[in-house]
């Protein structure tokens, strides 16, 4: 039942301007390391994917934890993980959220095995000595970790007639939906805590991870997401989305600061209204294409 997607991942040792494309959703997504993290060339710690097709859009916004080893490897791994379960059968097909939450809770779990075993096999760059080797040994034992946002959004199709979206995550990145201009994030159950997240050793840490699935254009239309990782906290103070300008220097000032982190973002928005119009006008073109051939074959048979 899968359907083929067209895939999208951030390099994680580069940074990528405010960026805007429109196809049959719009979106427009964002990647910059910490300053600290620039100066040395390292990778940044989060990490965003995500893919679509005609019907449907999925991503995945990775906070890998600094204190954890090298977080930008949970951020990855979990990051394209979630991707995959996302595209998978129950998640195209499942619309109970209880059902779904405890399947994505198994695969969280499942996924702890081959992320330890690469964790385990990860080599620490051979310029690093002494006490930080040290350091660096102890937390490979405890693993790396990260926090996590993920969704999927379908629009209205014979399945879904009035489409269907599910979130997911577990930590503190930053999770909001939108009605037009209107924030209407109040429908998510749970909360966006620290202490919340994804180890490779453990699997979900503080609990199940949270899941919300809901219609498009129902009782509570959604028209808009955005998914960001803390770095970029003064966003949300922005009760009205930032133009692409104005975002790039959230982003820019973010990053100038001595104790800035890293930033990934991703912003998706649809009109399910306007999908299924266009999707009517294209089938009362056909019946109407179908009913000149019929009225042309009747005249043509009258006549012979």
């Amino acid at each position: 039942m899968t359907k083929t997607y067209t895939y999208m991942k951030v390099d994680q040792l580069k940074e990528m301007p405010v960026t805007s494309e429109n196809e049959q959703f719009a979106w427009r997504y964002a990647y910059s390391r910490a300053q600290e993290t620039r100066k040395m060339r390292e990778k940044g710690q989060d990490y965003l994917t995500f893919a679509r097709n005609q019907r449907s859009f999925l991503f995945s916004l990775c906070d890998g934890v600094s204190l954890s080893y090298y977080g930008d490897i949970a951020a990855r791994i979990l990051g394209d993980a979630l991707l995959d379960w996302l595209s998978s059968e129950i998640a195209e097909l499942e619309d109970d959220s209880l059902r779904l939450q405890k399947h994505l809770d198994h695969h969280l779990r499942d996924l702890t095995k081959p992320a330890s075993q690469l964790v385990a096999k990860h080599p620490i760059p051979t310029n690093v000595t002494g006490m930080l080797r040290d350091v660096l040994e102890a937390k490979r034992q405890r693993g790396s970790e990260t926090t996590f946002v993920c969704g999927r959004i379908d629009l209205p199709s014979t399945r879904y007639p009035s489409g269907r979206i599910i979130v997911a995550w577990q930590g503190d990145s930053r999770l909001r939906l939108f009605d037009a201009g209107q924030e209407v994030s109040s429908c998510l159950p749970g909360v966006f805590h620290t202490s919340e997240r994804w180890s490779t050793l453990h699997g979900p840490v503080g609990g199940e991870p949270h899941l919300f699935v809901g219609t498009l254009r129902d009782n509570q239309r959604i028209t808009r997401l955005i998914a960001y990782t803390d770095g970029l906290a003064e966003l949300d103070e922005w009760g009205r989305l930032p133009s692409d300008g104005q975002l790039q220097s959230l982003i820019n000032q973010a990053g100038e600061k001595p104790a800035s982190d890293d930033i990934a973002l991703l912003e998706v928005s649809w009109n399910p209204e306007g999908f299924v119009n266009r999707a009517l006008d294209r089938e009362e073109r056909l019946q109407a294409q179908s009913g000149i051939r019929g009225k042309i074959n009747s005249i043509v048979r009258r006549l012979v």
